[in-house]
């Protein structure tokens, strides 16, 4: 039962990797009248793992004791076994995980090309608007009148390698 578990889990984690692999989104909020936006902060680092929590103290001197147990009767004996060898302390046996990577820095913050700009004259102030920079980099974003003009403020910028 635990290696049909095992297997469905690795099926799952490599068919949500393979299904975003190839595309990266980045959001940025851009609210200037020029269209020139500022490039995003750098992502936060990731947090370092928890420490292992202490072991329960032990039971101190002043505890009631239970009550004996019956006594067992006798057991055949047995062929005298070869000693063990001494068991690893517990932290060689269960080592902290590594802290995960950095990750990356997003991209310079893209230009809105004026044709963006063109593209929302015709449009109602909070259109909807998809633009295509290149093959694999589109802009999505709505119309807004800054200025009295209509202006495309870019929502999202994705990048497909």
């Amino acid at each position: 039962m635990k290696t049909i578990s095992l297997l469905m889990f690795a099926l799952l984690c490599s068919a949500t990797g393979a299904s975003t692999a190839g595309t990266t989104t980045y959001r940025y909020a851009c609210d200037t009248a020029d269209g020139k936006c500022k490039a995003p902060h750098p992502p936060k680092p990731p947090r370092a793992p928890h420490a292992p929590e202490a072991p329960p103290a032990p039971p101190t001197a002043y505890a009631p004791h239970p009550p004996t147990p019956p006594d067992v009767p006798a057991v055949p004996a047995l062929a005298p076994l070869a000693p063990l060898p001494p068991l690893p302390p517990t932290d060689a046996m269960h080592p902290a995980p590594p802290p995960p990577p950095m990750p990356p820095a997003p991209p310079p913050m893209p230009t809105i090309p004026s044709a963006a700009h063109a593209a929302c004259h015709a449009k109602a102030p909070g259109a909807e608007l998809s633009f295509t920079v290149r093959p694999g980099a589109v802009m999505q974003g709505s119309c807004v009148r800054k200025n009295g003009k209509m202006r495309f403020d870019l929502h999202s910028y994705t990048i497909e390698d």
